[in-house]
């Protein structure tokens, strides 16, 4: 490379990377939603922090909203998570039996900081003694781990090595009835409360010893006969209860030894499942007994549950409370949240799917509604959007209508994990919307303003639509199905959001467009639906009629053997404030709706499907335009074969163009030598240069494979587009645009006439056929600084409104309009072989300079590579290998922001967001604030074995020894073709007497609402 370059052009190239990392900047920041596979929980009582582990390896710990701290181990699974009291610390046990000492950041400028202070690898390196328990001191300073062979080791924390000393097997049997033989492995050890050189252990068969380690001497021993699983203290530290294999716990006194425990089968007499865990605690009132599993075999065996039973012992009432709590997957964990005097306040409930808060200070023991950590995936998504700077009015209408729900079904008490310090806990500039779709037919509103994922709403379609054999109630959100199960026992209730079954596939979303500015949203589904919601502030009971939308006559000899659609509900239906419907449209076929696009300034909504597109009046109810793109059989053959097959490059246009290189070459070569030449260096550099800008200029093509019919689905509407622009005769007219997997794009104008109800209809102007005919995924008209526009640009200069990004899958293509000449292409396709997935434009400011903005394509590939390209010339500023190309899921979720972030599922339950931009602002910059006793240690103890992690806000920035390929337009233009047609050269109003126009194989009817179509 350097032999081709001049200095001058390193440096220039140089110039350019620098000043590119002034706008650009790629980072993954934060994780919104749920941890996938998680596996523990653990919870600061000092710093009010809650830590989950998971099968991945990730530790994320979180506080108030805004806080949030990650870490990551490389290929190893979290097993257990111990806070080590006040010092901000966190034990892990990982899956290869390695223990390692974690630091919570305490000081600004730590992005998710944990540090890694210490590890110990004794037991990774030991075959026989597996770990299988651990428990830490009240004190925080001792580590107490029990092992498969029956033996307690003791770790000191600060030093984070292993003590001499070891309660063995062998010792406490000393101390144990001679007829003891064998008791196991250790299931559960706890630390006496207010007595902190005692140690519960509990073996797995027979045995439970209260142990006293300072002293190395048998307090206590305690006879069980069946099989352990866990144990837990009371507060006051003289009772304690065990669980067991049998379904069944027994209470015991901690100064009475043998068996003399009280044994309680709770769901009894039949053959129960073992209670896995089991928590005792005490309140002013009575005490909590919460423990998971103990259902009967039989009837209940599958449930996953938790129960909770509060025995009320004030005024000698001995009233018994008891919830059992049941979910959809499978509980992992669960702990008490306690005052300051250990009265418990709040439990947190983790299962496989999600987390659950109960509040146990509220009578009716209700959940939390979480400010983060949220079910994402409570019914499957199917497609998300997001939405930067939404007008005020209408992100606070969302929120109101949001809390009628959450007064209903939610706490309103505070939320209790309340720890750490966030920078950016106040500062919100603007109002940011990330809204998902999913497979039970509900959309979800979330609150993308800050580092947290907040959810805001839920709208449903279910009100509306119904099954063939539906039979439930209307407002079964009203109707309160626990008085059915008064009387059932155990008393189940359902908790948690995850329901991953649907009643119908076709309830499901595939498309979402909302206006910021006034709230409205179109919601398009599987089955052809489309629903309007317009925001009210007041509860409504009206009847929803279906308009229908028949894309295919009959006599077209089309015949759908996909679903059927979705009917709709009869009579009046009763809607809450918030979003409620005004219009419900039907398309004929029921196939899913692929593309959507409204326009709040002309109320319009253009929805298209894979066999034509709709243009749809959502205020007066009427159909504008209605268009098939299916092609007649007997233009399949030629569409199919001959068109297709043109796009590979034969082997003779190959050598041709090959040899009309060469004479080119040598005809300038003769020209430069039929001239008086001054051969110095510095021509040599030049000569160099050139040639290099001429490979820079004409890239290797590869050969594109040539797609059928079948595959390509030409019909298939995957763009739509609203602006006002330049079309016909150097006049402004607001724009429809549509672009299909054939390459077509159908650009209709708004014109006036006499004869539509409104005095307007939408006409067909022309009609562009990308040469290459692949796939248009994205359009946008472009001001003179190459900012995009969109419906509302009165106030623009009506000659810089010239230009129009046209992309494909394949190539990118920047259009003079009104003419339709090509000015610059990229063909991504045909020089790197990948294909595009995903487009948006941003907006990039300089990090040194605000006022200095650029507006920049943003691209994803299907080989998970993320591309930022210039405008104007297609010249690539960035780009990184983001995603495996094997992450399916990944790349077809990825969505842009306006401002440069983005999403991505990096789970089913968790997105990733990014940010392209180097002021990206979505960074967590959290910590803790520990006691001055504290940190003195903790700068000493820093120095040892300091990792700083940054796997989840990990820079993925171009390294700085790469040079930027500079790879941009193609200048040779004219070798592919795009053909235009001209439907209309001058749009012309209709007199009040006609009731057609027939305009270049063009048909305006004005019967039913200026319906629009193509004779040609």
């Amino acid at each position: 490379m350097k032999f081709f370059l001049g200095k001058s052009s390193q440096n220039t190239l140089a110039d350019r990377s620098r000043t590119y990392k002034d706008y650009y900047e790629f980072n993954k920041t934060v994780l919104h939603g749920f941890p996938a596979n998680p596996t523990c929980l653990a919870y600061d009582n000092y710093h009010k922090l809650l830590a989950i582990g998971t099968k991945n390896g990730a530790v994320q710990i979180y506080g108030k909203p805004g806080v949030e701290f990650h870490f990551e181990f490389e290929e190893l699974e979290v097993v257990k998570l111990f806070f080590v009291p006040i010092k901000g610390q966190l034990i892990c046990l990982c899956s290869d039996d390695s223990l390692h000492l974690l630091q919570i950041s305490h000081q600004f400028g730590a992005q998710n900081g944990i540090k890694s202070l210490h590890t110990n690898v004794h037991f990774k390196n030991d075959e026989v003694n597996d770990i299988t328990t651990i428990a830490l001191s009240h004190s925080g300073e001792i580590a107490f781990i029990g092992t498969k062979t029956g033996n307690v080791y003791l770790l000191d924390v600060s030093t984070f090595q292993l003590r001499e000393k070891i309660i063995s097997q062998e010792t406490v049997l000393k101390s144990s009835p001679n007829d003891l033989k064998k008791p196991g492995a250790i299931e559960s050890i706890e630390e006496k409360p207010n007595d902190n050189g005692k140690i519960l252990i509990g073996y797995s068969r027979s045995l439970v010893a209260l142990w006293n380690y300072e002293k190395d001497e048998m307090v206590q021993h305690y006879i069980i006969e069946q099989h352990l699983e866990s144990l837990s203290w009371n507060p006051d530290g003289k009772r304690f209860i065990t669980s067991h294999n049998d379904g069944s716990y027994i209470t015991w006194t901690a100064d009475q030894n043998s068996s003399n425990g009280s044994s309680t089968l709770p769901y009894g007499p039949y053959p129960c499942k073992a209670i896995t865990k089991i928590i005792w605690n005490s309140s002013t009132n009575g005490e909590y007994f919460i423990f998971s599993g103990g259902m009967p075999r039989a009837s209940h065996g599958d449930k996953e549950v938790v129960s909770i039973t509060f025995i009320d012992d004030s005024e000698n009432l001995d009233k018994e409370k008891n919830h059992v709590l049941d979910f959809t997957s499978k509980v992992v964990d669960f702990l008490t949240i306690c005052s300051a005097d250990h009265v418990p306040e709040a439990l947190a409930l983790l299962v496989e799917e999600e987390i659950v808060f109960i509040d146990l200070t509220d009578p009716d023991w209700l959940q939390f509604k979480l400010p983060y950590l949220s079910c994402l995936h409570s019914s499957p998504i199917t497609c998300s959007q997001h939405y930067s700077n939404v007008n005020t009015n209408v992100y606070n209408r969302i929120i109101e209508a949001g809390k009628l729900d959450c007064n209903i079904k939610y706490s309103t008490n505070e939320w209790p994990i309340k720890g750490g310090i966030s920078k950016y806990q106040s500062s919100i500039d603007s109002h940011d919307l990330l809204i998902t779709g999913h497979e039970d037919g509900t959309v979800r509103f979330w609150d993308a303003s800050t580092t947290s994922l907040k959810h805001l709403y839920t709208l449903t379609l279910s009100k509306l639509l119904s099954i063939d054999d539906d039979i439930a109630l209307i407002d079964s959100d009203e109707t309160d199905l626990d008085n059915e199960e008064e009387n059932e026992w155990p008393p189940f209730r359902k908790v948690g959001n995850f329901d991953p079954y649907s009643d119908d596939h076709r309830f499901a979303i595939r498309k979402i467009s909302l206006c910021p500015n006034q709230g409205v949203v179109a919601v398009g589904g599987t089955a052809g639906q489309l629903v309007v919601f317009e925001l009210n502030e007041n509860a409504a009971e009206y009847a929803v009629d279906a308009v229908k939308l028949n894309l295919v006559d009959d006599k077209d000899g089309f015949v759908w053997k996909g679903h059927s659609s979705l009917p709709t509900r009869n009579g009046k239906i009763k809607f809450n404030s918030g979003y409620q419907p005004t219009s419900l449209l039907q398309i004929n076929p029921p196939a899913a709706i692929t593309s959507l696009s409204i326009s709040t300034q002309w109320e319009v909504i253009a929805v298209g499907t894979a066999h034509g597109f709709g243009l749809y009046d959502y205020t007066t109810k009427a159909v504008l335009v209605n268009k098939t793109t299916l092609k007649p059989a007997s233009h399949s053959s030629v569409t199919g074969g001959e068109a297709l097959i043109s796009r590979r490059k034969s082997f003779k246009k190959s050598l041709r163009e090959s040899f009309r290189r060469l004479r080119k070459g040598r005809s300038q070569k003769g020209k430069r030598n039929g001239q008086t030449v001054t051969t110095t260096t510095t021509t040599g550099q030049t000569k160099a240069q050139n040639k290099y800008d001429e490979l820079e200029a004409r890239p290797v093509e590869r050969q594109i494979e040539a797609r059928t019919e079948a595959d390509m689905m030409s019909s298939m509407v995957r763009y739509l587009y609203f602006c006002s622009s330049v079309i016909v005769n150097n006049t402004l007219y607001p724009t429809f645009w549509v672009g299909t997997n054939s390459g077509t794009v159908f650009i209709y104008i708004l014109t006036s006439d006499k004869n539509a109800s409104s005095g307007t209809c939408w006409q067909l102007a022309k009609e562009v056929q990308l040469k290459h005919k692949a796939p248009i995924i994205f359009i946008r008209l472009l001001d003179s600084n190459g900012a995009p526009v969109f419906e509302n640009n009165s106030e623009q200069v009506r000659s810089s409104l010239n230009r129009v990004l046209i992309c494909s899958e394949e190539q990118f293509k920047l259009f003079s309009l009104p003419n339709f000449k090509a000015l610059h292409k990229f063909k991504l396709t045909a020089h790197e072989g990948a294909r595009v997935r995903r487009l948006e434009m941003g907006v990039f400011a300089n990090k040194n300079n605000e006022n200095q903005i650029e507006h920049s394509l943003m691209c994803l590939t299907n080989l998970g590579d993320v591309n930022i390209f210039s405008i104007g010339d297609f010249k690539r500023k960035d780009q990184k290998n983001f995603l495996k190309k094997e992450d399916i899921n990944g790349i077809t979720s990825l969505i842009f922001s306006k401002f440069g972030d983005g999403y991505y599922l990096k789970s089913s339950s968790e997105y990733q967001r990014f940010t392209l931009s180097s002021k990206g602002t979505s960074f967590p910059e959290c910590f803790i604030q520990l006691p001055e006793t504290e940190q003195p240690k903790l700068q000493n103890s820093e120095q040892i074995e300091e990792t700083i992690t940054t796997n989840q806000n990990e820079t993925i920035t171009s390294n700085d020894n790469d040079t930027l390929t500079p790879i941009g337009n193609d200048s040779t233009l004219n070798n592919t073709v795009d053909s235009v047609i001209d439907h209309i050269k001058e749009p012309q109003p209709t007199s009040g007497d006609e009731t057609k126009v027939k305009t270049n194989g063009l048909t305006v009817s004005n019967a039913n609402g200026s319906i629009v179509q193509d004779n040609a």
